[in-house]
């Protein structure tokens, strides 16, 4: 017999072939294809490197995280601040961010980026990462706009707990907020909450620090 009743609020919803879709939850293909069948969780949709044919990554996630370095050769865009229901960027409510947690144990999101690739990652909070919340290696070039990074595990090194960029390319960084970025006092490497290093060039526009550096207990 047909299927009966109201269909769920993401049925049929997407932005198409070129987005890979994550939400949190999906039970259904599992294949990204559209919010019906978005990947349950970043680590299941970056188990391989996207293709040339994926422009960009949309999630609807909560307390995710991508634990492995995706080696990427082809540009993409990763956006936060999805419910799972949109067609397009643009339907996103205001302010709203996808939350990746690496609840003090796992990576949050790093990259290996090729020569001539731009990784862009927007509207994500980012939080509780066992190493920086945002790494990235490789000569490629790195933007990040409109992220919140924030309380990193209380471990490690102070270098770079926000966002972490060397091997080359140019870093961007706007409209982002970093709060509580703090590291050991034994340790004295610098940059709590931004660590770059052999980059070609970097800016930092519009971004908010509050509280980053050395923890005194």
């Amino acid at each position: 017999e047909p299927a009966t009743g109201t269909p769920p609020p993401f049925f049929g919803k997407g932005g198409g072939a070129s987005v890979i879709h994550v939400r949190t939850g999906a039970d259904c293909k599992m294949d990204g294809t559209s919010w019906t069948d978005a990947y349950p969780d970043l680590l299941t949709a970056l188990k391989s490197a996207p293709d040339e044919g994926i422009t960009e990554i949309w999630l609807a996630v909560t307390n995710d995280f991508m634990n492995r370095t995706v080696t990427l050769g082809y540009p993409l865009t990763i956006r936060g601040g999805f419910t799972g229901v949109e067609n397009s960027p643009d339907e996103r409510l205001e302010g709203t961010k996808s939350w990746l947690d690496g609840n003090n144990v796992y990576r949050t999101m790093e990259f290996s980026i090729s020569e001539g690739v731009l990784l862009t990652v927007e509207r994500i909070r980012f939080s509780h990462s066992s190493q920086p919340e945002l790494k990235k290696t490789g000569k490629g070039d790195l933007l990040v706009r409109d992220c919140l990074f924030t309380d990193p595990k209380d471990s490690g090194s102070i270098g770079g707990r926000g966002i972490y960029a060397t091997g080359g390319g140019t870093i961007a960084v706007t409209n982002c907020n970093f709060l509580n970025m703090c590291g050991p006092i034994e340790d004295n490497s610098g940059g709590g909450a931004l660590y770059f290093d052999t980059c070609a060039a970097a800016f930092v526009d519009n971004c908010l620090f509050v509280t980053n550096g050395t923890t005194f207990k």
